[in-house]
């Protein structure tokens, strides 16, 4: 097995959320060589936002992936509550 080739990191991105990956997009568009690191082992199986604003649209767009965000894209899921009570 060979030896990882040898890389520069011109800026590292903590964090693997939206905003991270958003970043890493921007700077791989401007030729930036960028690390994205995450500390945890696992996607969140939760959702951190279940909407766009047109303002997050618009950056979308300015960064070239607004077409796949809305290929991407469906209707929201529907929230669960529970109170507690059995039924």
């Amino acid at each position: 097995m060979s030896p990882p080739a040898i890389t520069t990191t011109e800026v590292l991105i903590t964090g693997e959320g939206l905003t991270g990956l958003v970043l890493a997009r921007d700077f791989a568009r401007r030729g930036t060589a960028c690390r994205v690191v995450e500390r945890e082992n696992r996607s969140f199986p939760g959702s951190r936002g279940s909407g766009l604003q047109p303002r997050t649209l618009d950056v979308f767009d300015d960064l070239g992936v607004i077409d796949g965000v809305r290929a991407a894209g469906g209707p929201i899921q529907r929230m669960r509550s529970w109170d507690g009570r059995h039924t």
